[in-house]
C-alpha cells in the first residue's frame, strides 16, 4: 500500500509483555511485506524470543541498558537514544516505533511513533491514590517532550489516551489502537477447577496480594503466574502475603497459555492496567474474568467480566465463591469473555498501525485520523 514504510524499527524493552507485543505487531507486518527491526534495550530476550523472532525474518537487535528514571534521568537514556540512533541508519529504517515513555525522548531522523502502554504519573495516581510527588515533575517535562516531538502518539485504551493528554499535553495526532493477539494463540481445553491470577507478584498495581487473601477460603486452589522478587521497600506486596498460594513463578509463552487454557477463572484485582492483555488472554482461552472495577478494564471488558473494586477483598472472595459454586454462570461468563476478545481482531490491529506509520510518513490523514482506534463494540 503507498505510504507503507519499508522497513521500520519497533523498540521495547526485553522481558516483558511490550516485547510479547511487540513481536505479534512484527508477525502482522511481515505478513503484509514490511521488514522489521526489533530493538530490545534491557533483560537479555528469552530463546524462545529469539527464536521467534528468527522464523519471523526479523531482525533483533539487543543492548543491556536500564531505561529505570534515577533522579533527574533515565538511567541509560541517552546510551539508548545513541544506539537507536545507530540501528536506525545502520538498517535504513524509514519509521521508527517507540514502544513505551521512557523511549519516547529519544532522538531519531525519520517518523517517530509512540506507543504509551503505561507512564509513572497515571501508576501513581491509581495505586497510591494520590498525585505524584513534584519530584517527578522533571520526568513529566520529558515525557511532554518526547510525546511533543512524535509523528503520532498511540495509546491501547481510551482512557490512556485522556490520561496521557491530562499529564503531558494533547499530541498533534494520537489514535487508540487496541491490543490483540495472532489467531490460535490462546484456546480453551477442558477447564479445570483452580483460579488463575498472573503479573508481577511485587506490582502494587496488580494487587496480587488481594487475590492471594480473597482465595483462602475458596475450595479451589489459586494459581500466580509472574516473576517473583522481594518486594521493594516499603512496597505493599511481601511473600508471606501468598501464603496458600501457588507461586508459580515467570512463564513462557507457551507455558502460560496452557495455564489459561485450563483455568476455569482468571482474576485480575488490578488497580492499574491500561492495555488489559494479560485479561486479553484469559478471555481469549475462555476463563470467567473477574476484574478489578477500575476505568481501563470497564472500557474493554464490560458486560463480559464481574467487576469488583480493587480494595473489597470481602467481594473479590464472595464473587469467587460464587463461581466456583455456580458452574453454569461460570460457563455463561467464559463465553462472553471469549466472545469480546474475539472482536479484538489481530488483523484490525496491524491495519491500524499501518495506518499510523502511512500518516508519519506524510499520507494524507483520512477524515478519522485522530482515531485510528480497533474499539470492539458491546
Amino acid at each position: 500500500m503507498p505510504g507503507w514504510p519499508t522497513r521500520v524499527l519497533i523498540a521495547a524493552e526485553a522481558g516483558g509483555g511490550g516485547l510479547t507485543h511487540d513481536l505479534d505487531l512484527a508477525r502482522g507486518l511481515r505478513a503484509r511485506g514490511v521488514e522489521v527491526v526489533l530493538a530490545a534495550p534491557g533483560a537479555e530476550p528469552t530463546a524462545l524470543e529469539r527464536a521467534t523472532a528468527e522464523a519471523l525474518g526479523v531482525w533483533l537487535e539487543h543492548a543491556p541498558l536500564s531505561l529505570e528514571w534515577i533522579g533527574d534521568g533515565w538511567r541509560d537514556g541517552a546510551a539508548a537514544s545513541a544506539w537507536l540512533a545507530e540501528l536506525e541508519s545502520r538498517h535504513r529504517c524509514d519509521l521508527v516505533h517507540l514502544d513505551g515513555v521512557a523511549l519516547a525522548p529519544a532522538r531519531v531522523s525519520s517518523g517517530k511513533i509512540v506507543a504509551v502502554r503505561a507512564c509513572a504519573l497515571s501508576w501513581w495516581e491509581s495505586v497510591r491514590g494520590e498525585p505524584a510527588p513534584p519530584e517527578w515533575g522533571r520526568y513529566q517535562t520529558a515525557v511532554s517532550e518526547g510525546l511533543a516531538s512524535a509523528s503520532h502518539v498511540v495509546s491501547p485504551t481510551r482512557w490512556m489516551r485522556q490520561t496521557v493528554e491530562r499529564h503531558y499535553g494533547a499530541p498533534a495526532r494520537s489514535s487508540v489502537i487496541h491490543d490483540a493477539r495472532p489467531p490460535g494463540s490462546f484456546e480453551p481445553t477442558g477447564k479445570q477447577p483452580f483460579v488463575l491470577g498472573a503479573g508481577r507478584v511485587w506490582d502494587e498495581a496488580k494487587n496480587l496480594p488481594s487475590l492471594a487473601r480473597a482465595g483462602r477460603s475458596l475450595p479451589w486452589p489459586v494459581k500466580i503466574a509472574g516473576p517473583i522478587a522481594p518486594a521493594a521497600a516499603g512496597a505493599a506486596a511481601s511473600l508471606d502475603a501468598f501464603e496458600g498460594v501457588d507461586l508459580l513463578g515467570a512463564l513462557s509463552t507457551t507455558e502460560l497459555a496452557d495455564l489459561y487454557a485450563r483455568a476455569s477463572i482468571f482474576a485480575a484485582p488490578a488497580r492499574y492496567d491500561p492495555s488489559g492483555l494479560s485479561v486479553l488472554e484469559a478471555a481469549l482461552s475462555g476463563c470467567a474474568l473477574v476484574l478489578g472495577d477500575i476505568p481501563s478494564l470497564r472500557e474493554l471488558w464490560d458486560d463480559a467480566a464481574v467487576f469488583v473494586p480493587p480494595e473489597e477483598i470481602d467481594g473479590l472472595s464472595a464473587c469467587l465463591h460464587d463461581l466456583v459454586r455456580h458452574p453454569e454462570l461460570r460457563h455463561e461468563m467464559g463465553v462472553e469473555a471469549q466472545a469480546r476478545a474475539a472482536a479484538y481482531r489481530f488483523d484490525d490491529m496491524v491495519d491500524a498501525y499501518l495506518r499510523v506509520y502511512a500518516t508519519a510518513l506524510g499520507a494524507p490523514a483520512s477524515p478519522s485520523s485522530h482515531d485510528l482506534a480497533t474499539e470492539a463494540q458491546p
